[in-house]
């Protein structure tokens, strides 16, 4: 982070002794003051920032990462059984000074054994962010995220997200009204991994010009052969 964005390290009162504010479901008994302190004022850190328990063996988690001048926000549902942690859903942010935003780079939501949804835990994240922005732990800024997924941004748009340009929101709307120009619920894996992504969609064109089968299954060495010419969003919020 540039000096410039550095805040003063005067000590300052715990987090529970602030009068804020905070949504139903977020509470500040599960905040650790220290660590966002820390976090704040430290160049290296990293530990974990707010941690309430969902149920006997899952916890909705938030880390904070400071390094090399990088900031790194990551919201988790994370279940510990026989030992091993395991993640329901992970939205990971990265603190972006020089284009003022908050990039949401990373989404996972597989929630609904836990008895919430994704919409839910983002809210959640979101009302703790708000938290670090009030107590000086984050510089206030917009959330940002670029995808290409028609559900990811059908999703991003149904929690307050909207389109950054008004040609994506044109070319998004485009994919709904004339879907034969397009070859959608493409689903792309790594050569030898089991993880895949889909649900892209591609034009015509750019999917012919790809080799892209009919049947929109594809095996790649590089996800980067692919996933760049997949469309893309950007969208953002302010919070």
């Amino acid at each position: 982070m540039h000096n410039s964005e550095r805040i003063d390290t005067t000590p300052r009162q715990n987090l529970e002794e602030y009068q804020i504010s905070l949504p139903e479901g977020v509470s500040s008994e599960y905040f650790k003051s220290e660590a966002l302190r820390k976090l704040r004022d430290h160049e290296d850190f990293e530990d974990t920032l707010y941690e309430e328990p969902l149920d006997e063996h899952t916890d909705f988690r938030v880390d904070g990462l400071r390094k090399d001048g990088k900031v790194k926000i990551i919201a988790r549902v994370a279940t510990t059984i026989t030992g091993e942690e395991r993640y329901g859903a992970e939205f990971a942010f990265t603190d972006e000074p020089d284009e003022n935003r908050l990039h949401l780079r990373h989404r996972l939501a597989h929630t609904k054994p836990y008895g919430v949804t994704g919409s839910e835990i983002e809210q959640k994240t979101e009302a703790i962010l708000i938290q670090l922005f009030n107590n000086e732990v984050l510089t206030r800024r917009p959330l940002f995220l670029n995808a290409g997924q028609p559900t990811v941004i059908n999703w991003a748009l149904k929690n307050g997200f909207s389109f950054i340009h008004k040609r994506e929101m044109e070319r998004f709307e485009n994919m709904q009204t004339h879907p034969e120009n397009y070859q959608h619920n493409i689903t792309i894996t790594r050569t030898g991994d089991t993880f895949t992504r889909d649900n892209y969609v591609f034009e015509k064109e750019v999917a012919k010009s790809l080799n892209i089968p009919e049947n929109g299954q594809v095996t790649a060495d590089k996800l980067r052969d692919y996933l760049p010419h997949a469309t893309r969003f950007s969208l953002s919020k302010e919070i």
